[in-house]
């Protein structure tokens, strides 16, 4: 006599149920949740998407957004705001410097005999961050802050440059010796006029204020790349030497150390060395002395050799800029148009 075996309760189930339409349909939805869940835990692409206010867009996958202004991989809708260059004074009285280390581009510009003057650009206003300090500004700093559709951040000027301003309804000025004062600050621990800040959210608080405009503007990017591997980067590099002052590159985090008489700078806020990704020198024309105050006259409009200093390696070519309102280019002596590392880009104008 046959020995009877005992199903189980799960075994009837299944048994009886396997075949059906709803049973075939149930697994395959787990199946499908399973897939899905295992995608968004790991895969390495998946992130938020944000429409143009910043807004999250939930369940969306968006592309990678690179900020005009440095080329550096951003979230949000920061890619198209308004850019702004602050004037910021570069003399031992003014050191240490304070928001260097977030710019996303800065000219060192000649002013006075030996002394350079540095025209700081942001993009973004949602962390705020003190800069300075703040100085006035001359008419080729205008050539600069245009080609970005920028808002110029000073405090005065010479009688040339702050003409222009009046004349040109192009130009938007935050100016602090003017009836937008309330928007900078200063700091009692040192002495005049070493000592004018702006933070960058009062920079935002004006643009929203109104009378400067559109708070966005759209900016054709430079041509960005990726960092070179370790392994063929150079571990020895001679440093870029102008005038007083070094750029020293660094083979482990491929920038370029900012020093002043042979001391690094380092942002008095973040504690950050200030070191650039890309040193790129430009030669001019000798600069004017207009007048007895010593105030030059530089030319940033046309073309002259340039030397682009880039993952330890040297460039040498040209650029050009046929007006205040063109993007600044350069290429080499072949006239290809040669590529830059994303981040802070230091451009040294010199004769």
């Amino acid at each position: 006599m046959k020995k009877r075996v005992r199903k189980n309760n799960i075994t009837k189930l299944l048994g009886k149920n396997i075949g059906s339409p709803l049973f075939i349909i149930a697994i395959a939805l787990c199946v499908i949740v399973w897939l899905a869940l295992h995608a968004y835990v790991r895969s390495p692409e998946f992130v938020y998407a944000y429409d143009t206010t910043g807004k999250i867009l939930a369940g969306k996958i968006a592309p990678k957004i690179y900020r005009t202004l440095d080329g550096v991989e951003i979230t949000g809708a920061t890619s198209s705001l308004r850019i702004f260059g602050v004037s910021v004074e570069d003399t031992k009285d003014a050191f240490p410097l304070r928001g260097l280390s977030h710019a996303g581009v800065v000219y060192e510009l000649p002013v006075e005999s030996t002394i350079t003057r540095l025209i700081a650009l942001f993009q973004g206003y949602g962390s705020s961050f003190l800069i300075g300090p703040v100085r006035s500004v001359r008419p080729y700093f205008l050539d600069v802050i245009q080609e970005y559709g920028g808002v110029v951040v000073h405090a005065g000027g010479s009688p040339d440059a702050l003409k222009r301003i009046n004349d040109d309804n192009s130009i938007a000025s935050l100016n602090e010796i003017s009836s937008n004062g309330s928007y900078f600050e200063r700091d009692a621990s040192r002495p005049k006029p070493h000592n004018l800040f702006v933070s960058s959210m009062n920079v935002g608080r004006a643009l929203e204020d109104g009378g400067l405009g559109n708070d966005r503007f759209t900016l054709s990017s430079w041509s960005y790349k990726d960092d070179y591997t370790l392994k063929v980067r150079p571990r020895k590099t001679v440093p870029i030497r102008v005038n007083d002052e070094t750029f020293t590159y660094e083979y482990t985090t491929n920038r370029y150390v900012w020093a002043k008489k042979g001391s690094p700078q380092v942002d008095e806020v973040t504690k950050k060395t200030i070191a650039p990704k890309n040193v790129i020198l430009l030669r001019v024309s000798e600069p004017k002395v207009l007048d007895t105050e010593g105030r030059l006259s530089v030319t940033l409009l046309g073309k002259g050799n340039a030397t682009i200093y880039r993952d330890g390696q040297i460039i040498q070519g040209f650029w050009m800029k046929p007006t205040a309102t063109s993007r600044l280019q350069w290429v080499d002596t072949s006239g290809k148009s040669i590529r830059i590392n994303r981040g802070m880009t230091w451009i040294y104008v010199s004769p």
